[in-house]
């Protein structure tokens, strides 16, 4: 549960997303803050996310009661097949423009949450919309239209396009998704209804592409390695 109540606000735009990682809908309180979390359901580093998780307290110079509560925090895989084991991460998520206008008023509460992070075991990051409002956003949004199954209407016939997407990209080794289609089928009205199965095999990750460059039929693409 969150440490800190989200209520609706008349500055910003507060809701809720759903969020499959989490199994339930997460609340937040700004646009950016849903954008970020959009980013966090697709990444496949993390296991599961909060918002609102905890309230650090400490006592300021002058011993005045301080407390200050991080917007988002983040569980990582601890089997990733590259790369170090990521701890468990405190998000503060503002705008760039805000963290540079208020920055006296704000430091004091983001030494307080380093300081609580290294004490216990956890990180804590600053990310601000420069960071997440990006063509990988952009991306990412595109291709969560596409993480349910609903798009697929029979399972079995479903599951060999599926399978042979896969391999005949196997055997290609790098194609685009325009020339994957026309590759596969020269009838256009099956191009079409493979489309949306290649788009969700790239939401879960089996085939992939760079996303920091806005996503087309002329993008690049391949298999993940040992992908399924």
């Amino acid at each position: 549960m969150p440490k800190r109540i989200i209520k609706p606000s008349y500055y910003s735009v507060t809701g809720r997303a759903p969020s499959p990682k989490n199994r339930s809908s997460r609340q937040s309180e700004s646009q950016l803050e849903q954008d970020f979390l959009v980013l966090l359901e697709f990444d496949r580093q993390v296991a599961r996310y909060g918002v609102q998780p905890i309230t650090i307290r400490w006592s300021s110079a002058s011993g005045r009661a301080e407390q200050y509560t991080p917007d988002v925090v983040v569980v990582y895989h601890t089997q990733i097949s590259s790369g170090p084991i990521l701890p468990p991460t405190l998000f503060e998520v503002k705008p760039r423009q805000i963290l540079q206008r208020d920055w006296a008023l704000l430091r004091p509460k983001y030494s307080a949450a380093t300081a609580w992070s290294r004490e216990h075991g956890f990180r804590f990051k600053l990310i601000t919309d420069v960071q997440i409002r990006t063509p990988y956003l952009n991306n990412v949004r595109f291709l969560s239209r596409y993480r349910e199954r609903a798009i697929m209407r029979n399972e079995e016939l479903d599951t060999q396009r599926h399978i042979f997407l896969r391999e005949t990209l196997r055997k290609l080794d790098q194609s685009t998704p325009n020339a994957l289609l026309r590759f596969v089928t020269d009838k256009q009205n099956l191009q079409l209804e493979l489309i949306p199965m290649l788009w969700q095999m790239m939401y879960i990750g089996t085939i992939c592409a760079d996303l920091s460059k806005p996503l087309s039929m002329s993008t690049p693409i391949w298999l993940r390695k040992g992908g399924e």
